[in-house]
C-alpha cells in the first residue's frame, strides 16, 4: 500500500488552502474561521492533513487542555471542531475515508490526545468509519435546506401555505428588508441578547458585540446581514446570513419579542432565498430545530421546504485508558446529573468545582423560537 504522508498543520499552512480548492467546502472549513473560533471558543486552530494516493484529507480542529481539576498530565489534550458544521474533508477517492481517519487516530494517540469530537456538515460528503470500537457515528436529528436550482414559482409553489399568506401580510403592512445595512449592527446584537435571554440560552451564546464585529472581519465576503424593519422603522428581526460555494447558511438571528406573533423572520427568509437564487446559490440551509429536535423552530423552518439533511457527530476516542481516568476523575468531584448524551464524559456539567464544560454532542444553535 502506497505510503501515507499526515500531520497537523497550522492555519497559515498552503496545504489547508489547496484541499479546499479541490472539494465542496463551507466557510465553518476556512483557516480564517477557526483563527476566529479559536479566539471566542478558547482552543488552538489547527487541522489534520493526510494525503495518499492523489488523495488528500483535511479535519479542522481546535485543539484544548484537559481541565486541572481532573489531575491530567499537563501535555494531555483532546481535540473538537467548533461551533457549526466544521466536517472533515476527502477530496479524491471515498473509499479512503477509513484510511485517513485511522490515520488521525493514531496521530491523535501518538501526540497526547485523548479525544477527538467532530460535528459532521448535513450537506456535504458523510465519512466511512472504519471497523473500530473506539469510532463512533450519532445522529441527532434531521436540518431543512432550499434547493434554489428550480424556477423561483416551483420554489414558492412548495412553502406552507400559511407562510405565504403571513408574508404577504407582512409586505402590504409595510415591514421592509435591508441587506448588507451594517448600521443595524448594533442593533442586531442587543437584538439577539434579548432573543437569548427569552430562550433562557446556555451563556455560551451570549455572544458579545465583538464576537460579531471580529467575525464579519474574518469573513468579510462571505458574511452578511439581513434586517426587517416594521412600519414604525423598529428592528423587527434580524439574522446572519454566510455564502461560501454555493451555501447559504443561517448562522445566527432573532425575533423582537414584540414582533413575535407576526413572525417577521418568514419575511426574511423568503428575501435571503430569492436574493440567493438570483446571485446564483444553489442551497440555502436553514438549519434544525434547538437541539436538532423537531420542535416549533424546526417546523418553522419545514414550512419553507421539505428537503431534509440529517446532522449526526462523530466521536473517536484516541486512548481508551487515559479516557477512563478523566472520566473517573470527574466522577469524584461531580453531582450525579443525567448527561449520558454528552461527549466526552469528562467535559459534562455536574462538577462541584465547575469544570469546563465540554463540547455538546448535539449542535444546539442559536437561532430564535419563531411562532409559526
Amino acid at each position: 500500500m502506497p505510503e501515507m504522508q499526515s500531520e497537523f498543520i497550522n492555519t497559515t499552512d498552503r496545504r489547508w488552502r489547496a484541499v479546499l480548492q479541490r472539494v465542496p467546502h463551507d466557510f465553518y472549513q476556512f483557516p480564517e474561521y477557526l483563527r476566529f473560533t479559536g479566539e471566542a471558543e478558547g482552543g488552538e486552530p489547527l487541522a489534520f492533513w493526510a494525503e495518499a494516493e492523489g488523495s488528500a484529507f483535511l479535519l479542522p480542529l481546535l485543539r484544548r487542555k484537559i481541565p486541572e481539576a481532573l489531575n491530567a498530565p499537563a501535555d494531555w489534550h483532546d481535540l473538537a471542531t467548533p461551533y457549526g458544521y466544521p466536517a472533515p474533508l476527502l477530496a479524491g477517492d471515498a473509499a479512503l475515508w477509513p484510511r485517513f481517519l485511522s490515520r488521525f487516530a493514531a496521530w491523535g494517540r501518538e501526540h497526547s490526545g485523548v479525544c477527538a469530537f467532530v460535528r459532521l456538515h448535513p450537506l456535504l460528503a458523510q465519512p466511512v468509519l472504519p471497523a473500530d470500537p473506539l469510532f463512533a457515528l450519532q445522529s441527532h436529528g434531521q436540518t431543512i435546506y432550499m434547493d434554489l436550482e428550480p424556477s423561483a414559482e416551483d420554489i414558492s409553489r412548495r412553502i406552507r401555505e400559511n407562510h405565504r399568506r403571513d408574508i404577504k401580510k407582512l409586505r402590504k403592512s409595510g415591514f421592509e428588508v435591508r441587506m448588507d445595512d451594517w448600521d443595524d449592527l448594533g442593533e442586531f446584537v442587543n437584538l439577539y441578547h434579548q432573543t437569548m435571554e427569552r430562550l433562557s440560552a446556555d451563556s455560551f451564546y451570549f455572544f458579545s458585540g465583538d464576537y460579531f464585529r471580529e467575525l464579519r472581519r474574518a469573513l468579510p465576503h462571505n458574511m452578511h446581514l439581513c434586517s426587517i424593519r416594521s412600519p414604525e422603522g423598529e428592528l423587527a428581526a434580524a439574522a446572519l446570513f454566510v455564502c461560501t460555494n454555493g451555501i447559504i447558511e443561517y448562522h445566527l438571528g432573532g425575533t423582537a419579542g414584540k414582533f413575535l406573533s407576526q413572525a417577521p423572520s418568514k419575511l426574511m427568509f423568503d428575501f435571503v432565498w430569492r436574493w440567493g437564487k438570483e446571485a446564483g446559490f444553489r442551497f440555502f440551509h436553514l438549519g434544525g430545530g434547538l437541539g436538532a429536535s423537531k420542535d416549533s423552530l424546526f417546523r418553522f423552518k419545514e414550512g419553507f421546504s421539505r428537503q431534509r439533511g440529517e446532522f449526526a457527530t462523530l466521536r473517536i476516542i484516541f486512548d481508551m485508558e487515559k479516557y477512563r481516568f478523566l472520566e473517573k476523575e470527574w466522577q469524584q468531584g461531580s453531582a450525579q446529573l443525567d448527561h449520558a448524551d454528552y461527549f466526552p464524559a469528562y467535559r459534562r456539567p455536574g462538577r462541584g468545582d465547575e469544570v469546563e464544560t465540554g463540547f455538546s454532542s448535539s449542535l444546539t444553535t442559536a437561532q430564535e423560537m419563531i411562532s409559526e
